[in-house]
């Protein structure tokens, strides 16, 4: 059986796990599999606007306004590259080491965090002066 995920807003979704748990729990116990039930608070993944904010505005500005070693510009997907590396939650790999989460794998609060450090960094180590974004992306703004 392949796992479920209901998520619970209303009746209607409360009722749809009532009657899969009422479906398959007997059937399930009877061949020594049980069903095993975990609840939590959804995660909800980061928005298009918190993406467009980044992008748009975070990243646009940084590849704008710094230059490395005062001759050379990269373009906003380096600094995304080098922020991930930097910023990202880390993954472990099976045999040692670990690699940056990709940020669309975040869920939104990761990534607001994320996109924080991101401009904290760029202004205070990079000198990065952000013009007000609203227009960009309106509602989100790390």
């Amino acid at each position: 059986m392949k796992p479920e995920v209901f998520v619970l807003r209303d009746d209607d979704d409360a009722a749809s796990l009532y009657a899969f748990l009422k479906l398959n729990r007997r059937q399930q116990a009877t061949l020594g599999k049980p069903l095993s039930v975990v609840v939590s608070l959804e995660k909800t993944k980061r928005s298009i606007a918190a993406n467009a904010y980044y992008w748009g505005v975070v990243l646009k500005q940084i590849a704008e306004q710094v230059w490395v070693e005062g001759t050379r510009q990269y373009a906003p997907k380096v600094w995304h590259e080098e922020f991930k590396d930097r910023f990202a939650p880390r993954i472990d790999h099976p045999l040692g080491g670990s690699y940056p989460m990709s940020t669309t794998d975040m869920d939104d609060e990761q990534f607001q965090t994320f996109v924080h450090e991101v401009e904290v960094f760029a202004a205070q180590e990079l000198q990065v002066r952000f013009v007000d974004s609203r227009a960009v992306a309106p509602g989100w703004a790390a």
